[in-house]
């Protein structure tokens, strides 16, 4: 599948970054370690550049910028001096640039047999003191392949949308926001939930906290939890608070107003990471279709009139001005065909655009005879988890993103078991916004009908 000459990015300024990830208490290799799918996000050390979303000013933020071999294979040494030990290190493919394998000092660390999804992978254990070597190989998916067999060559090179970066041993994993209006509607209520992990191999005494600001830039509340944690222990912190006067500063595709929200870990007096969310304040939901009339998006419990195109978009020039262009010509939603890049989530929440998730998942059109069990791919239980696993790792990534007003379980191939076993996990994953899915024909695992136009050039 992989036939192109990719260009793999590894700057050598990546000996910073790698450098941070040399613990005197790291674990020796085992087997590579399986990242749970989480929310896609960036950490930082000072919250000036968290702010202002200047990830590229982190020391602990590497682009990788190299090119690869004939056969896909980019290979990389660079130096990590014993310093910087309290840090965990990740591989991230930022998605696009097809399946991969990793190899860290001869060990063949993770990789990823979805082509198109965001993927994570932890090195630390694998990195020792002094000169690394790191090897990226594209590969064929493999037997999963069928999943997305529609998709044609990747959209980047192999590898050459990647980074290295590092959190604290104690660190925040992943976080999940709801916003709703209070009995008033002229204030909010904030459910935030800060999932936190300790690595190192200590009890930890540390506080999580956050803070909010309005669009105009006025601090709205702020909230601090002290936690002790064993080693090893996963925790969740979670904040129920209310925000005054968010009836003001709604967002929706009209009024794109973002709240800058800050979430941090501090210990012993300093804090030692910053994980900021631009949140548009608000809820989309819907109401389902009955005999006599379609099902409807709501956003702040009123019906949102959807102009819809279909959409992939191009990374060699400015997302954020695709977007704008876009709705220049009255559009207000993109439906998309594929997991997208995170600036394209991140500008739709900017601009004010509504975006149709879509799973990494388009098997060959309406091919194979769906009567019988296992005729298609769609309706192959053996695709069952390599499917519902994409189809997690799209929600998961995205639900925090304002933008987000439905999910689509897939780009096409018809509808079978695998398609409705889809719709019950987006359902349990999230109970407000809709499933949206056109070749459900008719079936009940689709809650609306969003027909956009082609693909735009």
């Amino acid at each position: 599948m992989l036939h192109t000459r990719p260009i793999l990015t590894l700057s050598l300024s990546v000996l910073l970054i790698v450098s941070s990830v040399l613990s005197a208490d790291a674990a020796e290799p085992s087997r590579p370690r399986k990242e749970a799918p989480r929310s896609e996000f960036f950490s930082y050390d000072i919250r000036e550049d968290a702010a202002a979303g200047t990830i590229i000013n982190s020391q602990y933020f590497k682009s990788i910028r190299t090119r690869t071999d004939e056969n896909g294979v980019c290979a990389v040494k660079f130096y990590a001096p014993f310093a910087f030990g309290d840090r965990n290190v990740f591989f991230r493919s930022e998605g696009g640039t097809g399946a991969y394998r990793l190899w860290v000092n001869g060990h063949e660390v993770g990789g990823s047999d979805d082509t198109q999804t965001p993927s994570e992978v932890f090195i630390s254990p694998y990195l020792i003191d002094g000169m690394n070597d790191i090897r990226i190989e594209a590969r064929e998916p493999g037997s999963v392949a069928a999943v997305e067999a529609a998709y044609d060559e990747p959209m980047l090179p192999a590898g050459g949308n990647s980074h290295i970066f590092s959190q604290p041993k104690v660190y925040i994993e992943d976080y999940d926001v709801r916003t709703s209006p209070d009995s008033t509607t002229q204030h909010g209520l904030l459910d935030l939930h800060i999932a936190v992990r300790n690595s190192a191999r200590t009890v930890q005494l540390l506080s999580v906290g956050y803070d909010i600001y309005d669009p105009k830039g006025k601090l709205k509340t702020y909230n601090l939890k002290e936690v002790i944690m064993l080693p090893g222990q996963r925790d969740t912190v979670r904040f129920h608070d209310i925000v005054y006067s968010t009836a003001k500063y709604l967002w929706d595709s009209n009024k794109p107003n973002l709240y800058a929200v800050t979430m941090y870990i501090k210990q012993h007096g300093k804090i030692v990471e910053y994980v900021p969310l631009d949140l548009g304040w608000g809820t989309t939901t819907y109401t389902p279709a009955t005999a006599d009339t379609p099902g409807t998006l709501l956003r702040n419990d009123a019906p949102v009139e959807i102009r819809a195109v279909e959409f992939t978009p191009k990374y060699n020039i400015s997302v954020e001005e695709q977007v704008r262009a876009l709705k220049r010509k009255g559009y207000n939603t993109l439906v998309l065909t594929m997991p997208a890049q995170i600036a394209l989530y991140r500008a739709c929440d900017r601009v004010g655009m509504y975006v149709i998730d879509c799973a990494s998942v388009s098997t060959d059109p309406r091919g194979g005879n769906r009567s019988r069990n296992g005729g298609t791919t769609l309706n192959d239980p053996s695709y069952r988890d390599e499917i519902l696993h994409r189809v997690e790792a799209m929600q998961r990534r995205t639900r925090n993103h304002s933008c987000v007003v439905a999910w689509s379980p897939a780009e096409g191939g018809g509808n079978g078991y695998n398609m409705y076993k889809a719709y019950e996990l987006l359902h349990r994953l999230d109970t407000l916004r809709p499933v949206v899915y056109r070749e459900a024909d008719g079936e009940w695992n689709s809650d609306l009908i969003i027909n956009p136009i082609a693909t735009l050039e």
